[in-house]
Formats: structure tokens, sequence, C-alpha cells
């Protein structure tokens, strides 16, 4: 009898924190700009909630990500600036304290970004827009290289940690999406290519017309479809929602006729384009993400 009393108050006090835990998030991390005279990459690390229903307060946090050493000198990251989530932040109704942030943990290709709520409610984080957190800066290894800085998501040890306050106790945020960076130094600093002349009206109208998004709505796999008349040159594709948010960077080989394949499972709900950079000038194409 004693055994059941104690099975039923643990399955009570598990049910309990499962109602508590609302606060499915999503993080991000976007570059802030590219210094080819320094030598450095600054990338800007941002969190808000999944949807409506996800709004939480933030407690301790500890980002987690890494980045490829032929773009990014091993060892090199620092702290260049707190930015939304440092100190004291008074609202209306709630104040949040939160220390000094840190790199501790951080090593060789992997960025450990830390931040501790010391005291107060938590700042409230909702789905209308990014929270940034702050700011760190990369010495670049290779200027003509492409680079990618990746989240460790619960499959990746150590993982990424988002902490909740909800009356007072602190429990994990629910894992929701990590919007990861791409993209290629080459594209910010200087080269010895001239600068393509803009396209005409025209010449938009033709390379819309030749550029098919299939299917126009869309759960998982999204495929892109080229046909463009003695077309040969390396460029950009990005995915990004009608806000102007980027959550997805590639840069591909166009030769005239070809067909790319993209996951866009983890993309939320809503309307996207597909932005092709061609002679200077984005080509966009719309899909809707069911």
């Amino acid at each position: 009898m004693r055994n059941l009393a104690l099975t039923i108050l643990i399955n009570i006090l598990l049910l309990n924190m499962l109602i508590a835990q609302n606060g499915q998030f999503v993080t991000d991390a976007s570059l802030h700009k590219v210094d080819c005279e320094l030598g450095k990459a600054y990338i800007d690390l941002k969190i808000k909630a999944y949807d409506s229903d996800s709004q939480f307060r933030l407690a301790d946090q500890n980002y987690r990500l890494s980045f490829n050493r032929s773009a990014f000198v091993p060892g090199s990251v620092a702290l260049d600036t707190e930015l939304d989530i440092s100190g004291f932040i008074q609202t209306s109704d709630h104040f949040s304290l939160y220390g000094a942030h840190t790199l501790v943990g951080t090593g060789d290709t992997i960025i450990s970004y830390n931040v501790e709520l010391e005291g107060g409610s938590g700042y409230l984080v909702t789905a209308d827009e990014w929270v940034s957190i702050g700011r760190i800066s990369l010495d670049i290894a290779d200027a003509g290289e492409c680079f990618t800085v990746k989240f460790h998501t619960n499959e990746t040890f150590p993982p990424t940690y988002i902490g909740e306050v909800i009356d007072a106790t602190t429990y994990v945020g629910i894992e929701g999406f990590y919007v990861n960076l791409q993209g290629c130094l080459s594209d910010h600093c200087e080269d010895s290519n001239p600068e393509p002349l803009p396209v005409s009206v025209e010449q938009f109208a033709d390379y819309q017309n030749n550029i098919q998004v299939l299917p126009t709505a869309v759960q998982n796999e999204l495929t892109i479809q080229y046909t463009l008349q003695q077309h040969s040159e390396m460029t950009l594709i990005t995915i990004a929602d009608m806000q102007g948010r980027v959550w997805q960077q590639y840069k591909k080989q166009l030769t005239g006729q070809d067909t790319f394949k993209f996951d866009v499972s983890h993309l939320p709900q809503g309307i996207y384009l597909v932005n092709t950079l061609i002679e200077g000038q984005w080509i966009p194409q719309k899909f809707v993400k069911i």
C-alpha cells in the first residue's frame, strides 16, 4: 500500500513538471558582421519562443555550438558584447538579474556561452521577436572558406541547455528548433572579381520563370529546379521567412540545368522565400511550409 501511494505521488510530481514546462524554444546564430581588415567575424546568439503557447521566463543558459576549423581559428572565440540579457533588467511588473556572461568550457572548435540568472523572475521570452543574448567574435583562418556554426542539440554532447522559471522553480526548457549559421567569408571580403552589372527587368523575369519550386506547399523536402540558358557560376541560395530572417543558406554551382533538394521539415509553418543570387540580383520564389 505504501509503495502504491509512493508511486502515485511520484507520478503526480512528474505530471506537474510536464505541465509546468511549456517553454519550447528556438535558438539562432546569426552573422552580425565580418571585419576583413581585422580578420574577425562577429556572431549574435538569439532565442525566442516557438509559438504563442510556448512563451516562458528565461533562467540559466548554456549555448553549445561548434564551428569548422577551416574557416575560423580554433580556440579564438572571444566574448564581444552582452546584448538584451545583461545585468539588471526591470520591466513593468518583473525584474531579472543576470551574472556576467562567460565562455567557460570553450575550447578548440567548441563554443560554450554561459549566462546565469542570479535573481528575479527571469526575462519573458515570446514568439513575437528574437531576444539577443550576446555577441562573440572568431578569428578568420581563411577568408576564402565557407563556414558553419551549429548548435549542439540533445543528440550532441554537450547539449545546449535553456532554463525557464515557473513559480520560483527552474525547469529545463523544451527543445524546439535550432537556426544554424552557414555562409562564405568570400562573400564579405573583397576579391579581385569586378562587381557584376545589375540584371535588366527582362532578365529578372526570365530568371524567375526558369526557377521552379516544388511543391509550393511542403512538409519535409523542397525541390528547386533551374533551367537557365548558358549559365555557370557559384551562387548562394537562401531560405528566408517573410520577416527577412534567413533560416538556411547554401552555396551551389549552377550549370544551367540543376535540381537541388533541401530538408525543410524543421521550419515552423508559414510563408517562405527561396532566394537565388544570380549576377548580383536576388531572384525570389515563394513556398508555404505546412
